[in-house]
């Protein structure tokens, strides 16, 4: 990887499968290694939290927050649409 140590990877995505894996013992894990910038990985970050069940919609502001710095706001809108295709908007009062 052009910034990291050779050998040493940085984990995107999946924490708690990663997590699950090591307290089960397992010596793999299915994996892909990509070269990505700062902004595809927050992308990736925001659209596996907002995937989740449970989130907050505080945390993901906070996850639209951070990508709208760093890229323009019609990138969100495009992760929203890929995180949740059927998903209706949400409708502020």
């Amino acid at each position: 990887m052009p910034d990291g140590a050779a050998g040493f990877y940085e984990l995107v995505a999946g924490a708690r499968r990663y997590h699950a894996s090591r307290l089960a013992e397992r010596e793999t894990i299915p994996a892909s290694v990509r070269e990505l910038t700062d902004a595809e990985c927050l992308e990736l970050q925001l659209i596996e939290n907002l995937q989740r069940a449970d989130v907050h919609e505080l945390d993901e502001a906070r996850g639209y927050a951070a990508l709208i710095e760093m890229q323009p706001e019609s990138r969100s809108v495009r992760i929203r649409k890929r995180a949740f295709p059927s998903r209706q908007q949400r409708q502020c009062r």
